[in-house]
């Protein structure tokens, strides 16, 4: 089942050198994460996040061109995807 209370939000998509994520985790209890993935499923970033509601920049001038995952995880688990293309 899809939780609409968990909001995640990319732009500019295309991206060039930096990325904002906005993300609502609703009442996800536990440790957050943002994971960035590459097209053959690497983890390029990761970073833990304080708050359940908030919006991050992330510098993505080394990231190479080509279709990202940006994952919301919650514990072990996903709770909200979204993808973002970085174009040069």
């Amino acid at each position: 089942a899809v939780d609409k209370s968990n909001l995640l939000k990319v732009y500019p998509n295309p991206a060039n050198e930096f990325i904002t994520i906005e993300y609502n985790a609703g009442s996800a209890e536990n440790q957050l994460m943002i994971e960035v993935i590459d097209e053959k499923g690497r983890l390029v970033y990761n970073t833990k996040l304080i708050r359940s509601t908030d919006q991050i920049i992330i510098d993505t001038r080394n990231f190479k061109s080509g279709n990202y995952i940006i994952r919301l995880v919650s514990g072990n688990k996903s709770i909200g995807n979204t993808s973002v293309i970085i174009s040069r």
